[in-house]
């Protein structure tokens, strides 16, 4: 775990500051590569590109590390929607971003939670270490004195949800400035469904219900569990719930567990992404490792998925759905017909866009689709799918026909592609083609 910081930098004209000397920063930065790059050929000009985005994006990531807020969740999430709309030199910089956030120190969060659980506060024994820690809030390990039962207490960091809209200005224009947004349309759409998600993050009251639905839905499938969220020690800053304990998919617990087991995992995580696309129409978009967990049955027979965080449930309208189900459905059969026709409900294409480019867009669809289609097992851990799909992406990209889909797309994406990993991570070794045809039928 980083260092603690021992302070919030949370003041308007504070913030403003350490911002600006960042732009200020990438700006100079940019503007001296491209004066390097003038007399520079093309090898010469993507090595000096390389060399500024690999030195800023130390400084970056530490920088918006200790700012705290939705600067560093904003480039998090922008390096997801990037696979499609970002140069990928861009894009690597915004990946460092998604690594542990620094914690913030007790000296500072005691008086936070204090002021949050007012006079229940000293009911709990809280661990002065948090068990968590991002950019939006950290979560910390108590014990309620009377009981026993332990509690897991999500801190929201003060005064992150009104800096969001300054934040993400910043970052277009920082982005702008060095010159590394591409031409690929309306780009706005990409920084509007940012923007969404990032509020819908802070807001701890519509989480905690989503929590409480989420319970409900997922009901009597032991396969997971669901926290009880605790409405009466809940506030606008602070989400409690049960704590419950488990192992990260990334752990070596997880990783010695033998491929069976390992492969009903999987298959649990996977068909859990289809019930919430196609039954609940609600799908949790961050799969972010920090958000769930492997709780390890010692037995052999029960391990189950921990699920965490609902901040980012994305609630998608039946049209969407309905639209992405035959987008699935003609990638998967190589129906081009219908995966035209769904491409043009997304707003992936328009009527008059020429064939070339709509079969370049719908082959990449159809590749996508490689790892469920069949038949057979599919060994997620060895795959290359993701870079083959990123490579036919790309050269549309600098096409500059790309348009920006369904706000909606641009979250499902984020979610599939972090299935992807997940099952990847697993190492899994299974056949999912009997399991989507039975989803993309549901009525």
């Amino acid at each position: 775990m980083k260092k603690p910081l021992d302070r919030l930098r949370l003041g308007v004209w504070e913030r403003g500051i350490a911002l600006g000397k960042i732009s200020l920063s990438t700006s100079l930065g940019a503007g001296l590569t491209k004066m390097r790059s003038l007399l520079a050929n093309d090898a010469d000009k993507a090595a000096l590109l390389r060399e500024f985005l690999t030195k800023g994006a130390a400084r970056l990531s530490q920088e918006f590390g200790e700012l705290k807020g939705s600067l560093m969740k904003a480039g998090q999430m922008l390096s997801v929607y990037g696979e499609q709309f970002l140069p990928p030199e861009i894009n690597a910089v915004l990946k460092t971003l998604q690594k542990d956030s620094a914690p913030v120190a007790w000296t500072v969060v005691e008086p936070l939670l204090e002021r949050e659980l007012k006079q229940r506060f000293i009911d709990f024994t809280i661990e002065r270490d948090p068990v968590g820690s991002a950019s939006l809030g950290q979560v910390h390990r108590g014990v309620e004195r009377s009981s026993g039962n332990v509690f897991a207490f999500k801190l929201r960091y003060p005064g992150v949800e009104k800096a969001i809209e300054s934040d993400l200005k910043l970052m277009r224009k920082m982005l702008g400035v060095a010159g590394l947004l591409p031409n690929v349309g309306n780009l706005d759409a990409v920084f509007d469904e940012a923007r969404t998600m990032l509020r819908q993050e802070v807001d701890y009251r519509r989480e905690l219900e989503l929590t409480v639905q989420y319970r409900e839905r997922i009901g009597q499938d032991g396969r997971f569990v669901v926290p009880r969220a605790i409405p009466e020690l809940s506030t606008e800053g602070l989400l409690v719930t049960t704590f419950e304990q488990s192992s990260s998919v990334d752990s070596p617990e997880v990783a010695a567990l033998s491929l069976e087991r390992r492969n009903r995992l999987a298959t649990a995580f996977f068909e859990l992404y289809l019930t919430e696309l196609f039954h609940f129409h609600a799908v949790q978009t961050d799969a972010h490792f920090g958000n769930f967990g492997v709780r390890i049955d010692p037995t052999g027979v029960r391990d189950q998925w921990v699920l965490y965080d609902f901040g980012a449930v994305r609630e998608l309208p039946t049209d969407f759905v309905e639209s992405y189900r035959k987008l699935a459905t003609g990638a998967l059969n190589y129906d081009r017909p219908l995966l035209t026709q769904a491409m043009q409900e997304l707003q992936l294409t328009v009527a008059d866009d020429n064939e070339k480019y709509v079969n370049a867009l719908a082959s990449i669809a159809e590749l996508g689709m490689e790892s469920v289609r069949g038949p057979g097992v599919y060994c997620w851990g060895i795959s290359d799918l993701p870079m083959r799909v990123s490579i036919k992406a790309r050269e549309l990209l600098f096409q500059g026909q790309v348009r920006v889909p369904r706000p909606e797309l641009l979250s499902l994406d984020r979610k599939t592609s972090g299935v992807f990993v997940v099952l990847a991570k697993l190492g899994a070794e299974i056949e999912t083609r009997t399991t989507i045809d039975r989803y993309l039928k549901m009525p």
